[in-house]
């Protein structure tokens, strides 16, 4: 199967929820039971203001075969 199922509509909407998943569940990997919103997602960018959940997130990326540019 390739491509984006039916009824998704855009693709950058689910996108940026996945990253925003991603961030939380980083976030709570680090800092466990405390709100983060130290990041922003904008775009195909996403920017993590703390370096331990920067961490995590890259790591958990690269488990899932995603490259990531630090540029």
């Amino acid at each position: 199967m390739a491509g984006q199922p039916l009824g998704y509509y855009g693709s950058w909407p689910l996108f940026a929820f996945s990253h925003h998943l991603l961030v939380w569940w980083a976030a709570e990997q680090v800092r466990p039971g405390i709100k983060f919103d130290r990041y922003a997602v904008l775009g195909d960018d996403v920017l993590i203001a703390d370096p331990d959940v920067a961490r995590v997130y890259q790591s958990a990326l690269k488990k899932l075969l995603l490259l990531v540019s630090l540029r």
